[in-house]
């Protein structure tokens, strides 16, 4: 399928890091399919976060934040490597902690990006 679009067959992921603002930034990101937003909604659907009416309205960046919530995941079933639904969730309570933040860009066909941002505890 990546062929297709007109990418290669192996997929990439990059990841920059640098210092801005008094703060690092470490950003992940994929050249994959990006984030299937009307499955993310299904998910939350059936989970009971949202409802019928309010998928329809929600932005992708509303629905991008779903991902965050505990005991979410867009697995049908559970392995040992995913499934979970505690990775992003986890991810962000810690960043809180200490200040810090995450954030998701997705572009369907495109890829997503992860961005990571924490206070440099140099000041």
């Amino acid at each position: 399928m990546r062929q297709t679009l007109g990418k290669s067959p192996v997929g990439q992921i990059v990841m920059s890091a640098f210092y801005q603002d008094k703060q690092t930034v470490i950003m992940f990101s994929d050249d994959g399919a990006g984030i299937d937003v009307e499955r993310v909604k299904a998910k939350a659907i059936k989970k009971g976060l949202i409802t019928i009416t309010q998928a329809q309205i929600l932005s992708p960046e509303a629905v991008y934040e779903l991902l965050y919530h505990p005991d979410f995941s867009t697995k049908d079933e559970r392995d040992l490597r995913a499934g979970t639904g505690f990775g992003l969730d986890i991810v962000r309570t810690e960043l809180n902690k200490i200040g810090g933040s995450i954030s998701t860009i997705s572009l369907p066909g495109k890829g997503t990006t992860f961005k990571i941002i924490y206070p440099n505890a140099l000041g």
